[in-house]
């Protein structure tokens, strides 16, 4: 079709683009038209918003950062950062608005605070330095947020109920390689059986890979470990051999702790075994439910949730406890069964001694029953 009219403009790459009409009237429009969206387009390349901005940096971050890493910051955009100045252009951000971010997400605790301060400050330190704003609003930015609890091992009488109550569950390995291993989370499940011993004198764990979440991607099975001293092998108690050897005659998985379906845990899998253990804590000490459940009842009278699981099943855990518990409860044994500071701190995957001694200190500092026997073996005394 020929067209009487056509006119050439740049558009927002500067490159030129040919407009055609029937009328100069309508070429015009057209003209006015398409420049308008060419003048927003370039405004929005100019001043891009926050959330726009942020995925730039998010790709801008080394290749080498670990995946447990690039999630942290990724949660802290996703949840707590562009919910509230997402969707304000950069150079309209000021350090009022980040104020209030910080004051409205005060009720995070200090870790992810300083998280949020990490991610705001490379935001918008890069968006400085590329000229989107003038003055940084994030340059004195400090973290607030609560303090952490105070963090307990269990006694031997916790860990004796908190097994009672997991056995023949599919928390039982986790549980078990956390208390008597003192594995990571995510040493935990990235733990295959081709890399552990159950036979001969010395049964145990080669700790060489972990699984890391990656958003958008199914889980990955890593060899990068949260440091180099992590790569360890960890000779293992008669319970935990007992235990594993039970569950590798059952399972037909190459993961330790699997799915359902003997793949590897994605996060949502995960968090299904650990409310194994939540659902049997008392009320007072179970975590808040996130969203509100039916109490519909199954055949036998017992109420089910909302996906139909159990939640009448005996609550006999009294006390707190987190996947983390487990590793440091292991800490807490080694400490008081005599181990050694170099030999705690390899068993642990510790880089450093120094984090080591002061597990030791906090465990030995509490117990003055076993304080006052070195005392006594140094000075004397009866």
């Amino acid at each position: 079709m020929e067209y009487k009219y056509k006119k050439k403009i740049k558009d927002e790459r500067g490159k030129y683009i040919r407009i055609y009409a029937n009328s100069q009237k309508d070429l015009d429009a057209k003209v006015r038209e398409r420049q308008e969206e060419i003048d927003r387009l370039i405004f929005l390349r100019d001043n891009p918003t926050v959330a726009r901005y942020a995925k730039t940096w998010m790709d801008m971050q080394p290749s080498g950062l670990s995946a447990s890493r690039l999630s942290d910051f990724d949660l802290s955009l996703r949840r707590h950062i562009l919910p509230h100045i997402g969707d304000l252009q950069l150079a309209d951000v000021t350090a009022a608005d980040i104020a209030e971010l910080m004051r409205r997400e005060s009720h995070l605790s200090q870790s992810m605070q300083q998280k949020l301060v990490y991610v705001l400050k490379g935001v918008f330190a890069l968006a400085a330095s590329e000229g989107y704003v003038r003055t940084n609003p994030c340059a004195t930015l400090k973290a607030g947020g609560r303090s952490p609890k105070q963090k307990d091992s269990l006694t031997k009488e916790q860990r004796r109920i908190l097994i009672d109550a997991v056995r023949d569950t599919r928390a039982w390995p986790f549980v078990m390689l956390g208390l008597y291993a003192g594995l990571r989370r995510e040493e935990i499940l990235g733990l295959q059986w081709d890399k552990v011993t159950l036979d001969g004198d010395t049964p145990c764990i080669d700790v060489c890979r972990s699984l890391q979440w990656v958003p958008g991607k199914p889980p990955q099975v890593s060899d990068e470990l949260k440091t180099d001293a992590a790569k360890r092998i960890v000779t293992i108690p008669a319970p935990l051999v007992a235990c594993l050897t039970e569950v590798k005659a059952g399972s037909s998985s190459p993961f330790v702790v699997c799915d359902t379906h003997g793949k590897a845990c994605t996060e949502a899998a995960f968090r299904s075994i650990w409310s194994l253990v939540e659902r049997r804590q008392t009320e007072e000490f179970r975590p808040k439910k996130r969203r509100s459940q039916s109490t519909e009842l199954d055949d036998e009278g017992k109420k089910k949730n909302r996906r139909g699981y159990h939640t009448g099943c005996p609550h006999t855990i009294n006390f707190y406890v987190t996947p983390h518990t487990l590793r440091r409860s292991y800490a807490t044994e080694l400490i008081l069964g005599g181990c050694d500071i170099k030999t705690a701190q390899y068993l642990l995957g510790h880089t450093k001694a120094e984090t080591t001694l002061n597990w030791y200190a906090k465990v030995m500092g509490g117990r003055p029953d076993e304080t006052i026997l070195k005392v006594r073996a140094a000075f004397g005394g009866g």
